[in-house]
């Protein structure tokens, strides 16, 4: 996989309020397919960080960071091993060090292959992407189609990976929520009677919010 060089700011638009809309329709598609292709599809994960790194199978804080981890060694991008580790836990109503069955996880040279430390994960339209240190399966994202705005600033659409790296397609990868492309799932997308048939992907959302200058930009997504 090529080295994947993110853009170092986010797309800012020019306040245009007239017919009480913030931005039009067009400019927000145009806005948000751009965006979304220069982005690739990656997981991104403080634990990358830390390698090698000892989590506690029955510390439910790192549950589900741990499951992910799992995952991704299942797919041959970490390795996983069961060792006995010395960690912090509280103990009452103090911190002791006390000996563990952890399982520490360390990156494999598949796992490096992938490994970029300025790589960006979509938030779905939750929050905005994170960045940071990842494993990225797909260079670039597409825009498949839009599904309806919500209000002046909310876009629903379809977003969809391409050329995925085979392990993108791993089972435990796909169950455990990793990647963002509801096509490789292999998930049907149900059409509803006399409706044309959904693009495909998965539908996401995305929002633009007002900046401090009074512009705004393209911040969830």
């Amino acid at each position: 996989m090529k080295k994947i060089i993110m853009p170092m700011m986010l797309v800012l638009i020019s306040a245009q309020v007239y017919a009480g809309k913030i931005i039009s329709k067009e400019d927000a598609e145009k806005i948000l397919k751009e965006t979304i292709s220069s982005t690739p599809g990656c997981i991104v994960m403080d634990e990358f960080t830390k390698m090698p790194i000892s989590i506690d199978p029955d510390n439910m804080a790192t549950r589900d960071a741990a499951s992910a981890m799992r995952a991704l060694s299942e797919a041959g991008l970490l390795k996983m091993e069961k060792k006995q580790v010395k960690m912090e836990k509280n103990m009452g109503f103090m911190k002791q060090k006390v000996t563990i069955n952890a399982h520490v996880f360390s990156m494999t040279d598949m796992g490096k292959k992938y490994f970029r430390d300025d790589a960006v994960q979509i938030s779905k339209g939750r929050k905005e992407p994170k960045k940071g240190a990842g494993l990225c399966y797909s260079e670039k994202l597409k825009v498949t189609g839009i599904k309806r705005f919500v209000g002046p600033t909310v876009i629903n659409y379809y977003l969809q990976a391409e050329d995925k790296a085979d392990w993108a397609n791993d089972e435990k990868i796909i169950r455990a929520g990793l990647i963002v492309d509801k096509h490789s799932m292999n998930i049907k997308t149900f059409q509803l009677k006399g409706q044309p048939a959904p693009p495909p992907g998965i539908k996401l959302q995305a929002q633009f919010r007002k900046q401090k200058d009074g512009t705004y930009a393209l911040t969830h997504y």
